[in-house]
């Protein structure tokens, strides 16, 4: 008439792992003897089986069948405990609340259940629950974004050192701890930590000191390290207790803007030979995460004194350290030497991937052609002749205008002017406005003129050599003057 009734295992759905235990009762007439059955644990656990040393609250749960009275015990002494109760419920909850664990050791709570009714009693498996230890000799407190064991510095460039990040190390216990040394510890990117500061000594009671740490990665990606401290209270050698570090090393990135750059290259017009083109100013731009740190900015290769001469030299209103997102700007001239192609790099010493950042810059120089004429005869290439005719020693000597045109696409620069041949001294030259040299310019088409003159100091045929400096293929303008003294 009655069936045997087997009850099976059951778990909770409680928020931590669940210690069951289940009595089978084998052939019992569990529906005949109704509340007088043997009383049954299906379940009993807590919600946490471990907490931390400063204590907190644990769930014991249980689930029951044909319970009336039950009994909570611990095998550490508690306050209000065993706890005795009627359970009549199938589900039974109880909250306890463990003490912050002061000791150096965990602590072990064993509880046990016990229920009860007129037909006897049962016990369920115990129920462990640890509290952790109890604070260390020495602790830290570390920057906003670290954790207790780790300091976690913000992304770096590499080969930057920014702020340091300062610890704090706390003495918890009741009696001083000597620190003998404080140390960056032979683990991991050693070389990426520095220690910067560090006041601790021996720590009073209770008492705190600090350490101050930079992050100088010397590659990218995450670099990791430790800050040994070492405490010769605890110990025959002392205790080393090891403060984690943790940081990103970043490569800065830049980049360089101009109108006239295409495919990486700064390209200048054609340019007179020796005349200064005007600068051109190219913005550099962090685009990166880190701040870009410049050391120089120079130029380097091919026709270097192209582009940063010692009349132009390269410009710049960058300075040191750009920050992300901002910009400055690079003023660059063309001053070609020589004609033909001409390049050169720019070079910025920074801490981008390679540590520079490098514009490469060209240009074409173009040598000047011009004309002379003398009182306005028809105007000749370089070298021309020119006869001032006879006068007398003493007289005021013979006078005339050398007119020098500009007939190429690029300017005509002058340099100095010189005189060689037998009698330099009976002839001059005043230039004079747009001749005036050396430094004066010629623009295409231009012309400029000034006196020269025939003054001798003797009788007979004199002559000497006028060479005017400038820009043009041969570097100057002859002009042979000759003239007789009667």
């Amino acid at each position: 008439m009655f069936g045997t009734r087997i009850w099976s295992k059951l778990v909770l759905g409680v928020g931590g792992p669940i210690i069951a235990a289940t009595l089978l009762l084998a052939g019992t007439q569990a529906a005949a003897f109704g509340a007088s059955a043997l009383p049954v644990v299906l379940s009993f656990g807590a919600s946490r089986t471990s907490i931390p040393n400063r204590g907190g609250t644990i769930v014991l749960n249980a689930r029951l069948q044909y319970a009336s009275n039950c009994e909570i015990s611990s095998s550490v002494h508690l306050r209000g405990f065993p706890i005795k109760f009627s359970c009549k419920s199938e589900i039974v909850r109880k909250r306890v609340t463990l003490p912050t664990n002061k000791g150096e050791n965990p602590v072990a709570f064993t509880f046990g259940l016990t229920v009860k009714n007129a037909a006897g009693s049962t016990k369920a498996t115990n129920t462990v629950v640890t509290e952790g230890v109890g604070p260390p000799p020495i602790s830290f407190t570390t920057p906003i974004g670290s954790s207790l064991k780790t300091v976690v510095f913000p992304d770096e460039g590499v080969f930057v050192a920014d702020d340091p990040l300062i610890v704090v190390v706390h003495n918890n216990s009741n009696k001083t701890q000597v620190i003998s040394s404080v140390t960056i510890g032979a683990v991991g990117d050693q070389s990426d930590f520095i220690l910067n500061r560090n006041n601790c000594g021996d720590i009073t009671p209770h008492a705190d000191c600090s350490l101050a740490v930079q992050f100088e990665p010397t590659g990218a990606g995450t670099r990791t390290g430790a800050v040994d401290i070492v405490d010769s209270s605890w110990g025959t050698s002392g205790t080393t207790t090891a403060l984690g570090l943790r940081g990103t090393g970043v490569w800065a990135t830049a980049t360089v803007a101009n109108a006239n750059i295409k495919h990486g290259v700064l390209s200048f017009p054609r340019q007179g030979v020796l005349t200064p083109s005007p600068y051109q100013y190219v913005t550099l731009l962090n685009v990166g995460r880190v701040p870009l740190y410049i050391n120089s900015i120079a130029d380097a290769g091919g026709e270097a004194a192209d582009f940063n001469s010692n009349a132009l030299p390269i410009t710049s209103n960058c300075p040191q350290i750009v920050s992300v997102g901002k910009s400055c700007t690079i003023g660059v001239a063309f001053v070609p030497t020589g004609a033909g192609d001409r390049s050169s790099n720019v070079v910025i010493d920074d801490n981008t991937l390679g540590t520079q950042t490098q514009l490469e810059v060209q240009g074409t120089g173009v040598y000047s052609t011009d004309t002379l004429s003398v009182n306005g005869e028809t105007p000749q290439p370089s070298p021309i002749s020119f006869d001032f005719g006879s006068t007398s020693p003493t007289g005021s000597g013979v006078h005339a205008t050398l007119t020098i045109k500009n007939t190429s696409a690029v300017t005509l620069a002058f340099g100095s002017i010189s005189w060689t041949g037998i009698d330099p001294s009976a002839f001059s030259a005043s230039p004079t406005g747009a001749c005036a040299s050396p430094g004066v310019q010629l623009a295409t088409g231009q012309s400029c003129s000034f006196p020269i003159a025939f003054n001798p100091q003797a009788q007979g045929t004199l002559s000497a050599t006028l060479h005017i400096g400038d820009n043009s293929p041969d570097g100057g303008e002859i002009i042979n003057l000759v003239g007789t003294g009667s």
